[in-house]
């Protein structure tokens, strides 16, 4: 009985499991078509998070595996802009072993909104 008083405690610690993982750190993202050529840029959001998720009840996924661009989509539409900058990446899981699953994509950056210039007209 002492052994599975100290041992108990152990494997309820450890059963809880987590894990982030670093994907990557870009200077520009986008899903959208961007027209940089006729266009300026206004920052929109800072620091804006973005995510796309799944959760498995007892081994059963909720939905379809996350996705970067979802989660990109996500941050895009959050501040209203069209591209991220300084933007980074991570994947993460969450698991209380059998009963309970979260897994995710995570976007955190800079988003900007492209505005369209008025052509000038020249004489």
């Amino acid at each position: 009985m002492r052994v599975l008083k100290l041992f108990l405690p152990f494997v309820m610690m450890i059963s809880l499991l987590g894990c982030t993982t670093h994907v990557g750190k870009f200077s520009f993202l986008s899903t959208k078509d961007i027209q940089t050529d006729t266009s300026t840029a206004e920052k929109v959001g800072t620091n804006v998070l973005g995510e796309d998720a799944i959760w498995f009840i007892i081994i059963n996924p909720t939905l379809p595996y996350p996705q970067m661009d979802k989660a990109l989509d996500d941050a895009l539409k959050k501040a209203g802009g069209d591209f991220m900058t300084n933007a980074t990446i991570t994947y993460k899981f969450f698991m209380i072993p059998i009963l309970y699953t979260r897994v995710w994509y995570e976007v955190v950056g800079d988003v900007w909104k492209m505005s369209h210039k008025v052509p000038v007209a020249k004489h």
